[in-house]
């Protein structure tokens, strides 16, 4: 690491300033495949389970209103992103949220380099 990106990443000096410096491998997922109903049962099964997942991926729960067909209900949306293979996503996914009718498909694996 070059001197001046260290002294960046410390903090620089009296202005503002900041790098970012990155490599990216992400799997992301997106279960638009489970039953509508469940939603809230699974978000409500989440919250008590977030904490004892695995640390390895790293997951969002966002969830917001909708109005659908003059009905008020909810829309969970989980984001998340893995460092690792396939393979390893999903042992972790079906011992710990197997609800999320994740597939193979749901999935896109890239390389980070």
């Amino acid at each position: 690491m070059g001197e001046d990106l260290f002294w960046a990443i410390r903090g620089g000096g009296g202005a503002s300033f900041g790098v970012i410096c990155f490599l990216e491998n992400q799997i992301g997922f997106r279960p638009g495949n489970c039953h509508e109903q469940g939603t809230t049962d699974i978000v409500h099964r989440w919250q008590y389970i977030a904490d004892e997942v695995h640390q390895d991926p790293l997951v969002r729960v966002v969830v917001m209103p909708v109005n659908k067909k003059g009905h008020q209900t909810v829309k969970a949306k989980f984001v998340a992103l893995f460092l690792g293979n396939g393979e390893r996503l999903h042992a972790l996914r079906d011992e710990s949220l197997p609800q999320l009718c994740l597939k193979d498909e749901d999935y896109t694996e890239m390389s980070w380099i």
